[in-house]
């Protein structure tokens, strides 16, 4: 679906630790970025002590990644996207919000 500035793709609270699962179903790599916040590729075989924290990877073509990331510091909006600037302008970009304690999700108007 095309980027909409005004669109939350994603919701998720302070302090919380999630695990994402990012495909990519095209026959093309994609630099996966996310703006604020690091993470950590979770590696099958590799003990968790190992991980690197990092804010871009390598999406391998046809292919997909299980990200480990903390919202700890930071709460408000900001975006992860394909560094390839026409695959973000084409959809391949979502806006995250992170929830401080008490705070309700944005609404569409």
């Amino acid at each position: 679906k095309p980027y909409d500035p005004e669109r939350i793709d994603q919701s998720v609270k302070l302090g919380a630790v999630e695990e994402w699962e990012i495909v990519n179903e095209t026959g093309s790599e994609h630099p996966f970025h996310i703006h604020v916040n690091h993470f950590q590729v979770v590696r099958a075989g590799v003990p968790p002590e190992e991980w690197t924290w990092q804010d871009t990877v390598s999406l391998p073509a046809d292919g997909s990644l299980k990200i480990r990331t903390r919202f700890r510091t930071f709460d408000g909006r900001y975006l992860l996207h394909c560094h390839i600037l026409l695959h973000s302008d084409l959809g391949m970009m979502q806006n995250v919000e992170v929830l401080g304690d008490g705070v309700e999700p944005c609404r569409p108007v």
